[in-house]
């Protein structure tokens, strides 16, 4: 699954987004391993919610 969300986050990054907004509770799982492909920021919502 981080893998499938990294490649996303590459598609989105390279479409001109400026951060990267992960809405579900279980994919914080995987923020570090989309963050390390890309450079723009990603904000998670345990992020914001804590």
């Amino acid at each position: 699954m981080g893998e499938l969300l990294a490649k996303a986050a590459r598609k989105v990054e390279a479409g001109g987004a400026e951060f990267l907004v992960i809405r579900t509770n279980t994919m914080h799982k995987f923020v570090d391993q989309i963050q390390s492909v890309i450079a723009i920021p990603v904000s998670h919502i345990i992020d914001v919610t804590a």
